[in-house]
């Protein structure tokens, strides 16, 4: 079961890490945001990639007769 408490957590960290980022590219810092994107990328890619096994797969669907 997912940690509503922690899923929290998690997007208001990454809302201050973009948040920094911002301000990094207002300041011509483009290093460092391009430093902190990338690390956000990176953890991003390892949640989906944990989380995927968890997700049911999708139905398939029925097939619509529109007759007209």
């Amino acid at each position: 079961m997912i940690d509503i408490e922690k899923l929290v957590q998690e997007f208001v960290f990454l809302r201050e890490k973009l948040r920094e980022t911002a301000a990094c590219m207002t300041r011509d810092e483009n290093i460092e945001a391009s430093f902190i994107i990338g690390s956000l990328h990176s953890v991003c890619h390892n949640h989906v990639m944990s989380l995927t096994p968890l997700v049911p797969p999708k139905q398939a669907e029925e097939p619509k007769n529109d007759v007209v």
